[in-house]
């Protein structure tokens, strides 16, 4: 089974998965184990299916009791009637001794009628639970994740971020989720040209389909477009006109100040990470120590002021602070000390 290219909705609709959620055993909790393991990607997805399924288990759609009674009322008229002129005697052979068995003309689809009315009502209250329902998607410290929308569209989360969305988007509806961190986005352009919308602090990024990276940080919001367009507002500020911004260009807005800056810049550099890497172009160490205290939880101390305009050009593994440290003490013939949650630099005369 091609799980790999499973949505959501294939997951649900899978019988294997159903039996693992609902009635899991050794052999199915070893597959989907192994499996997540090769495809750590999918977990996101995985948990909200199971949720969903769990949820359409226990939370079963009650019809009121008098629509209840109708449906068992028209069931068992339909079964009374197939055991008159409904029936029909057939002879079974196939080298056995002939025996009369019972076949019941036009019952089945009479009871799968009446049944639909209980399975289109269940599956309605599910539509509705759905649509109400907020799905969290968070990393830690060091951590990344990539994550597949509903809508087919793909998310990348840098380190201490957060993405929260509604499920169940519907086809012409409007696709909004909200970000806290640092997430790169590939929209996938839908035919209705349904909306795509990411809430930051103070600052609205609108797109049709395109390729951004969006970094919310305390109140600063910069977004770096790669292809495509998108559209910028800012809600809260009266009588802002919108800004559409064009590929190749970074534009910060600081919410305290409402100010929003535009500049040029080589976006390869503000989502190297997403390919696990950190890549810096001349810059300084003020920079780079936010990204640590960011993006690894450390606080940065160092011992001359001076060291902040110090600039730094290279590409180091993003996986391990480690690489980036060296890379740093190297270049510069600085002393690097981490202790716990603090790491200091200072010059090695020193």
């Amino acid at each position: 089974m091609d799980y790999e290219n499973y949505k959501i909705t294939d997951f649900i609709l899978d019988e294997y998965f159903q039996e693992w959620v609902l009635n899991p055993g050794r052999e199915m909790e070893k597959f989907w184990n192994d499996w997540l393991k090769e495809n750590p990607e999918k977990e996101a997805m995985l948990k909200e299916a199971r949720q969903a399924i769990l949820h359409i288990h226990f939370k079963e759609y009650l019809p009121e009791e008098a629509q209840k009674a109708r449906v068992w009322k028209n069931i068992n008229r339909l079964k009374s009637a197939g055991k008159g002129a409904g029936q029909k005697m057939v002879v079974m052979r196939h080298g056995h001794p002939a025996r009369k068995v019972v076949k019941r003309k036009r019952m089945w689809p009479g009871i799968a009628a009446a049944l639909a009315v209980l399975v289109i009502a269940g599956g309605l209250y599910y539509l509705n639970f759905m649509a109400t329902q907020k799905v969290v998607l968070s990393t830690d410290y060091g951590q990344t994740k990539v994550a597949m929308l509903a809508d087919g569209s793909e998310v990348h989360l840098n380190a201490n971020s957060r993405i929260s969305y509604k499920a169940g988007w519907k086809p012409g509806a409007l696709r909004e989720l909200w970000l806290e961190g640092e997430a790169y986005f590939s929209v996938k352009h839908q035919a209705d040209d349904q909306k795509f919308i990411v809430h930051t602090q103070g600052l609205q990024v609108e797109v049709l389909g395109t390729e951004f990276n969006v970094k919310n940080r305390k109140d600063l919001t910069s977004v770096v477009l790669l292809t495509g367009k998108v559209k910028l507002e800012a809600p809260g500020v009266q009588d802002t006109a919108e800004y559409i911004m064009q590929p190749g260009e970074l534009v910060q807005f600081a919410a305290v100040s409402q100010k929003m800056e535009s500049t040029k810049v080589s976006p390869e550099q503000y989502v190297s990470w997403k390919d696990h890497e950190l890549r810096f172009i001349d810059t300084n160490i003020a920079e780079i120590a936010q990204i640590i205290e960011e993006n690894y939880g450390y606080e940065v101390m160092l011992d001359d002021v001076a060291m902040n305009n110090l600039k730094f050009t290279g590409t180091v593994p993003s996986q391990s602070i480690d690489y980036l440290l060296v890379a740093l003490s190297e270049s510069f013939q600085m002393h690097v000390k981490k202790n716990e949650n603090v790491i200091r630099f200072s010059y090695r005369n020193n």
